[in-house]
């Protein structure tokens, strides 16, 4: 399963503008040398970062965390949340996330020319502000080079089912 979407550009903005205004903090980043990224920069996971604790940031997520719930008709909960930004000549080595998750999300914080995420299935998406990207964790998927003068920015979620007792 691979779901291509649009999200109110109002979550964005607010996604954007905490990216934006912390991404400086050289404690919010984690070493790329452990990653699949390669020349960008790249959150530990914000879930645990004091930075993105403010309200604004929680809701917003929250929002789409319940998008995302909607599309995939399970209850499921974050697990890892982080930004990367891309810059000239980046790009992502093909990985799959199912050693620690269930599904992925990205959402691209804007519109870029270059950086497609592309997956091992041949499905290919270009980096549209707003648009998400759900899949199960299990596909192979990578991004490709970054061209300047674009720095692609994404934000990536992990999520794992929960049960829901009612």
């Amino acid at each position: 399963m691979i779901y291509n979407g649009k999200i109110d550009s109002n979550i964005t903005d607010d996604i954007l503008s905490n990216w934006e205004h912390y991404k400086n903090n050289s404690l919010n980043l984690c070493d790329l040398s452990s990653t699949c990224t390669f020349n960008g920069i790249q959150t530990k996971n914000v879930l645990f970062l004091s930075d993105f604790q403010n309200n604004q940031f929680k809701k917003s997520l929250n929002k789409l965390l319940e998008i995302c719930k909607n599309i995939l008709k399970l209850n499921i909960s974050f697990h890892y949340v982080h930004f990367v930004e891309y810059f000239a000549d980046g790009y992502q080595s093909i990985h799959n996330h199912k050693h620690n998750e269930d599904f992925s999300l990205i959402l691209y914080l804007n519109t870029c020319e270059s950086g497609g995420t592309y997956f091992e299935s041949g499905n290919t998406f270009l980096p549209i502000k707003n648009n998400i990207v759900l899949f199960s964790s299990y596909h192979n998927h990578g991004a490709n080079y970054t061209i300047a003068p674009d720095n692609k920015k994404v934000l990536v979620c992990g999520f794992r089912r929960t049960l829901n007792y009612e």
